[in-house]
């Protein structure tokens, strides 16, 4: 005896007017919705040229079969489009993509169709759109049982704006039939477990293998049921019934039992008369991590990429966690059962895709979840509504608000990913080069063209001849690599010297690195067909630029009134006729570009970003800043935030002016780019300490004070201790705010520099009266810059000479000296200062002098160097304590300097030691000096530089310095080849072999002596006088 379990779709109806709409009102709603539903997808049948998958549907139903063969007729052709197995194409290849039939059911209604209506676009469409229209009654009659009728009608509605639906509701092929196979299935699944009975467990069946027949990727969805099924056994084996699970045991048993024999039943039915499902032959796989392109097995091609995906632990999780998240928001425990039964297809897709994607599956592949998704969503709209009739708390608890709540967001995550994994797909953007390239060959004027991929592809010969183009004219090329090359080019060759053009389409970029240049030689010209590159010579572009031009034009015009061929064409043409000199017809190809550029802004901006960015570019080749500044400005605003969308900008020649536009979003370049670096996944502290302060540096180029500001102290977080970049940036970020302060406002300013990053900086802070700049390598510069500082100082008025290079300080260093100039280093610049009272008294010097240097200190952190350069500077002008406080300051910054970042540059730690032996502290420059040698560079001259030094023997001498590791590191280095020849080496070695003599080093002169011998090519005089001394 069966127990009777009420479901939705036996809700009582009321009487009066609310009795007569629901009586009434679906029939209405739906009738509304299809009406709509022709309307608005009617044009799309028609309108739209096929895409590439449409193509061999075509060419499935029409041309498999030749019906003028004896023997063969309607019968033969539909027993031909039931064989789906794949063809081996190393057998044939010219007939694989005919033989490759997974949409085996549609192309028998497709045919039936062309049988009617006559073999057109329009009649291979049209199951489709009749498809299409009964899913939205299937999926109204589902939504009812589960649910009620107004989550029926809501499903409904969803799905028949759901532009994925619509698209698969216009295509030739079966994915809208999945739909309708799989929800057919559903409603009389959920019918059995309820109530079993024979039929409708056949009819659930039927609608899985109506399904499979259309596409075998509905093969997704059957663990969901398998897992539902699974569950509901477990569920109904308890001895007392589970609340809220409308099943009994015995039903869900003997609707398995069926489910299972049928599935049998079509196994061996596909295996032994379709063409088989677990056969997979090697040779079809071309790319083991895609499995589902190019597999034998049906069953695989559906079911392999949920393999890969259950082996990924991220998968798991988070199908775990939204599935227990989402079934209780949307109705556990009181719809637990329903809801899980929509729940489980659809997660699928909302979590497959949105997080764990481990190889590419086209989105159509996920057709048959999306009724599914359109079900929870409308339970969601009508749980929110309360226009469900499921049971829930008092309208006054607290709980049922936050539930709610909770289903509010849930809600719009689920409408997020569901159009995002589930928007339009537009497949014909692929195929769209190869259908131009058709065309276009066709034309008249192009009769004479050959033309081909390279490398050949089957699969676009396919398509060439689906679109009707004269194959008698495609070059086949076999051969590839090197051999590829040689034989395309030979092949050209023939073709120009018989005076016919020629059109090579090329499929990447390391194709057209291999061809092109080549190519370009024997007078080709690249432009771009849309996606691909495409070199096209013409005879007439031997008549030298005129001839060149003129073919150009006439093509222009061809490609443009055969079809819109895409931003980068325009682009392309338009710099060529800017380098045959036709301004004019540049401009209008430009205009063109961005017109296409300003639709994808306004559509879909992310699907093609680089169309913004490679326009921008032309416009800042051609010179238009502005329109430059507003393209790449709107760049920024567009995810995702990756760093090389900037850091190729800030690589440009014309970074200065792009930077300098008031139209440019500098803000929101730097907000961006801050942005993307903090991408932990893509990026380590060492990129982004490196471009970080590349930024910096590059800002600081362009006058940009505020934004260099803010990218070094993000690159102060990340690159090591003392990295110059860093240093070098910091400095031109001091020099401008010491130069701003108000104390100085009167001093004038001078850059000894040439195209150096200070340069705009100080002529944006300071005033234009006050700020001079020269170049060094001008004739007389030096001269120049001494009058003009002997001119200044005469007047007595303040006055600061920056140089950019220590070469163009060495040659007025001295002169300076004698006007009174003072010696300040803030890192690599070295900076003279000249002030009225450095003429006075020393008090007067002095305290001027330490006036300045707390401004500097005010303004930021100057350096180890510029303390080192201020106790220099206070022990000159006779404050000898002020200038022990200084050293210690440079001793304190130089020694946290090597303990973060000994592999800083050694610079700054040879100049304190060369300070410290100045004043007679031996030791402590014998320190320094020990750290500086084993710092970056590792040159010999450093070595030289201590020999050198008048206080050697004392340095030498201290018991902190290490002769023998000092002599074992010089001969290393002496020994480099590609630094160094013999008589650099035997110089050096003998050099250090006296001074290590005169040091009283026997041993280690006795080394370097030694090694000079070794490179010695004859006699050499200081060489025997220091073996002489050794003894022999």
């Amino acid at each position: 005896m069966s127990t009777s379990v009420t479901t939705h779709s036996q809700d009582p109806i009321q009487g009066g007017w609310r009795g007569n709409f629901r009586r009434h009102g679906p029939a209405a709603v739906l009738s509304f919705l299809i009406l709509l539903r022709l309307v608005t997808g009617s044009t799309g049948l028609y309108q739209t040229y096929p895409w590439s998958d449409e193509d061999d549907t075509y060419r499935n139903v029409n041309t498999v079969v030749n019906p003028n063969e004896e023997g063969e007729g309607f019968l033969s052709e539909l027993m031909r489009i039931v064989r789906f197995r794949v063809y081996n194409f190393k057998e044939d290849p010219n007939e694989f993509y005919g033989n490759y039939q997974p949409h085996i059911l549609y192309n028998i209604l497709a045919k039936i169709s062309c049988l009617i209506f006559g073999p057109s676009v329009l009649a291979i469409r049209l199951p489709s759109a009749l498809i299409g229209l009964l899913c939205i009654l299937a999926i109204y009659s589902l939504g009812k049982q589960l649910f009620g009728r107004s989550v029926g009608l809501l499903a409904a509605a969803y799905l028949t704006f759901h532009p994925n639906h619509l698209q698969y509701s216009q295509e030739a092929r079966g994915y809208v039939g999945v739909m309708l196979g799989i929800l057919i299935a559903a409603h009389f699944l959920w019918r059995s477990l309820i109530e079993f009975r024979p039929k409708w467990a056949l009819l659930s069946a039927g609608g899985f293998c109506l399904a499979f027949l259309m596409h075998p990727s509905v093969a997704l969805v059957f663990p969901a049921f398998g897992i539902f099924l699974f569950l509901a056994l477990v569920a109904t084996s308890f001895p007392r019934r589970l609340p809220n699970v409308p099943f009994e045991f015995r039903n869900v048993a003997k609707t398995v039992a069926v489910l299972c024999v049928v599935a049998c039943v079509a196994f061996a039915v596909i295996q032994f008369v379709g063409g088989g499902i677990v056969n997979r032959p090697d040779a079809m796989v071309r790319d083991p991590s895609k499995p589902h392109v190019y597999a034998g097995s049906q069953l695989w091609n559906a079911i392999a990429p949920m393999v890969c995906a259950i082996n990924n632990t991220g998968f798991v999780l988070w199908y775990c966690l939204g599935l227990l998240s989402a079934g209780v928001l949307l109705g556990f425990p009181t719809g637990y059962a329903a809801s899980l039964f929509a729940l489980l297809p659809a997660s699928f897709p909302f979590v497959y895709i949105a997080w764990s994607n481990p190889v590419d599956v086209p989105v159509r592949y996920y057709s048959a979840c999306l009724p599914f998704v359109a079900l929870l969503v409308a339970a969601g709209i009508a749980r929110l509504a309360d226009l469900s009739t499921w049971a829930a708390p008092s309208r006054r608890s607290i709980a049922h608000a936050i539930r709610l709540t909770l289903t509010a967001i849930l809600l719009s995550v689920l409408i997020w990913k569901c159009l995002g994994p589930y928007r339009y797909e537009n497949h014909f953007g692929n195929e769209r080069p190869t259908l131009l390239l058709a065309r276009l060959l066709n034309a008249p004027s192009l009769s004479k063209d050959y033309y081909c991929f390279y490398p050949n592809d089957l699969y676009r010969y396919g398509h060439l001849k689906a679109y009707r183009a004269d194959l008698s004219r495609y070059l086949f090329l076999d051969a590839k690599g090197d051999e590829g090359v040689k034989e395309l080019l030979e092949v050209c060759q023939a073709k120009i010297e018989g005076g016919s053009g020629v059109w090579i389409v090329l499929y990447d970029y390391a194709d057209e690195l291999a061809v092109g240049p080549k190519l370009q030689e024997i007078g080709f010209v690249k432009i771009q067909l849309l996606l691909y590159p495409a070199y096209i010579y013409q005879p007439a572009f031997e008549r030298g630029e005129d001839g060149k031009r003129e073919r150009l034009r006439e093509m222009v015009d061809l490609i443009d009134s055969t079809e819109r061929p895409g931003y980068h064409f325009y682009l392309d043409v338009s710099r060529l006729f800017r380098d045959l000199g036709d301004r004019e017809y540049a401009d209008r190809c430009l205009l063109k570009a961005k017109e296409i550029v300003d639709q994808i802004w306004r559509t879909d901006p992310r699907q093609n970003l680089f169309a913004l960015v490679r326009y921008a570019n032309e416009c800042l080749r051609v010179g238009d800043i502005d329109q430059a500044a507003v393209y790449h400005s709107k760049v920024f605003l567009i995810p995702p935030y990756a760093a090389h969308k900037y850091t190729s900008l800030l690589q440009m020649a014309e970074w200065r002016e792009l930077a300098g536009n008031p139209l440019f979003d500098m803000d929101g370049f730097v907000r961006g780019f801050l942005k993307s670096l903090k991408d932990t996944a893509r990026y380590d502290d060492e990129f982004r300490g490196y471009w970080a302060s590349i930024g910096a540096g590059r800002m600081l180029e362009a006058g940009q004070l505020g934004p260099a500001r803010r990218l070094v102290e993000y690159a102060s977080r990340y690159a090591p201790e003392g990295d110059q970049r860093i240093l070098n940036a910091r400095a031109v970020l001091l020099l401008a705010a010491v130069f701003s302060d108000p104390s100085l406002s009167n001093d004038l300013v001078c850059l000894h520099a040439k195209e150096d990053r200070c340069g705009p900086i100080l002529a944006e802070v300071v005033d234009s009266g006050r700020y001079v700049e020269m170049d060094p390598s001008a004739e007389g510069a030096t001269d120049q810059l001494l009058t003009h500082c002997r001119d200044v100082a005469g007047a007595s008025r303040g006055l600061w000479v920056v140089f950019g290079q220590a070469s163009h300080e060495e040659k007025a260093a001295d002169a300076l000296r004698e006007l009174g100039f003072v010696r300040l280093v803030v890192s690599s610049y070295p900076v003279y200062a000249f002030q009225p009272e450095f003429r006075a008294d020393n008090q007067r010097r002095i305290d001027r002098l330490q006036r300045i240097i707390l401004t500097f200190e005010n303004a930021g952190e100057p350096g180890g160097l510029f303390h080192l350069s201020a106790a220099k500077a206070l022990s000159e002008a006779g404050d000898a304590s002020l200038a022990d406080k200084y050293l210690s300051r440079s001793e304190t910054f130089l020694d946290q300097t090597w303990k973060k970042n000994p592999s800083a540059i050694s610079h700054p730690f040879t100049e304190f030691a060369v300070e410290c032996a100045r004043r007679g502290d031996f030791d402590k420059a014998a320190i320094w000096f020990s750290r500086a040698l084993l710092m970056p560079p590792r040159a010999a001259y450093k070595y030289t530089n201590i020999l050198q030094m008048p206080e050697w023997n004392q340095i030498a001498k201290s018991s902190r310095f290490e002769v023998e590791t000092f002599t074992s590191g010089f001969i290393e280095l002496l020994r480099n080849p590609e630094a160094h020849d013999d008589a650099y080496r035997l110089y050096w070695a003998t050099y250090g072999a006296e001074k290590m003599l005169a040091a009283e080093f026997v041993t280690e002169a006795r080394m370097l002596a030694d090694f000079a011998r070794e490179h010695s090519s004859g006699e050499d005089k200081r060489l025997d006088q220091v073996f002489s001394r050794l003894g022999g």
